[in-house]
């Protein structure tokens, strides 16, 4: 058996013709968020591997029970980093702006400004902060076309379970769309 010389014959052809990343103008990019069910939850040593950060949620529902509820399902993944929370439309449009967070799980019976309105607003005011909204709608039932003209990222009912909320977060985050209705 040979042993290689060159670092350049230690890797697959594939990954030793591709430039160094170090060598080039451009800022690294940076990981995609892994949640429920990626390859850190199922490997720890792909976590370890891999520089991951974790999602960033702000939570705003006007049922405070269920503000709580949600909360402490969303607690329980480390995947998750809760940055807010808000009982109230107009001030949940401000906190957005204000902390960025990669996903806003919003109401869309949030007084003095819907989740739907919130969402045409966000994308009207600040398209750079980049959030991506998840709307949990109650009663009447949201229908698929708003939600998705109104710029939402993706829909539950209000009565979706904990796990199926993380999994729609965790999902949206990676650039997936979740629309239940």
């Amino acid at each position: 058996m040979e042993i290689p010389r060159e670092p350049a014959q230690l890797l697959p052809t594939h990954v030793a013709d591709r430039p160094n990343p170090a060598s080039t103008d451009r800022p690294p990019t940076p990981p995609p968020h892994r949640g429920v069910g990626g390859p850190c939850a199922a490997s720890p040593q792909a976590a370890s591997l891999e520089d991951v950060s974790p999602v960033t949620v702000l939570l705003a529902v006007s049922d405070q029970l269920q503000q709580a509820v949600l909360l402490r399902a969303m607690r329980r993944h480390a995947d998750f980093m809760i940055v807010g929370t808000e009982h109230d439309g107009a001030r949940a449009l401000d906190a957005i702006v204000q902390a960025a967070p990669d996903v806003a799980v919003v109401d869309t019976g949030l007084p003095t400004l819907d989740g739907l309105d919130l969402c045409v607003r966000l994308a009207a005011v600040r398209p750079e902060v980049g959030t991506r909204v998840l709307l949990l709608d109650g009663d009447p039932p949201v229908t698929r076309a708003r939600a998705v003209c109104s710029g939402a990222a993706g829909c539950l009912p209000a009565t979706s379970t904990a796990a199926q909320l993380c999994d729609a977060i965790t999902s949206i985050a990676n650039g997936g769309t979740i629309f239940h209705i």
